[in-house]
């Protein structure tokens, strides 16, 4: 099951649609009522104007989270990193030995993958945008350098160990 995040559940049609009948029905209220209950809908209304701040807030955040997510796209994209993850697609595909290729290579690929997980996890980026686009890339490289990765880790605890 995927998982939303908040703003995106309050950015729904549905609650657009909802806000919009509150805000005619008072307007609606404040015509029809005489001076006394016009106060009570002032009140309400100055509510909704708030509330309308926070929903415009809320899509400025959306948008931000778009665009972090976009920034991912457009990096994954840039020349200078294609370049450094050609050898290491070459090794998912099988056309080449991990052991051919420069390991720093797919140390940049996977770090990349780790910025983005946790820029997702700190609500910095758009998961569902993310996950249309990396869904691909990131389950391969998970697959084919697992046991490398493993393998670094062990190592790595074993240096941490001689400290």
């Amino acid at each position: 099951m995927q998982r939303t995040h908040f703003i995106d559940e309050l950015l729904r049609p549905s609650v657009v649609i909802f806000v919009v009948w509150i805000i005619a029905g008072t307007i609606v209220l404040h015509v029809m009522l005489g001076d006394t209950g016009k106060k009570d809908v002032d009140f309400g209304a100055a509510i909704l104007s708030g509330a309308g701040i926070v929903y415009t807030v809320l899509l400025t955040v959306q948008s931000k989270r778009a665009s972090s997510a976009a920034r991912f796209a457009e990096r994954w994209n840039d020349r200078n990193f294609t370049r450094g993850r050609s050898p290491v697609g070459q090794v998912i595909r099988g056309e080449k030995a991990l052991q051919d290729i420069n390991t720093r290579d797919v140390t940049i690929v996977l770090n990349f993958f780790e910025e983005m997980s946790i820029s997702i996890q700190m609500g910095e980026a758009q998961e569902v945008m993310l996950r249309k686009f990396f869904r691909g890339p990131v389950l391969q490289s998970a697959a084919v350098f697992k046991p490398w990765i493993e393998g670094g880790r062990k190592s790595s605890r074993r240096s941490l160990r001689s400290i």
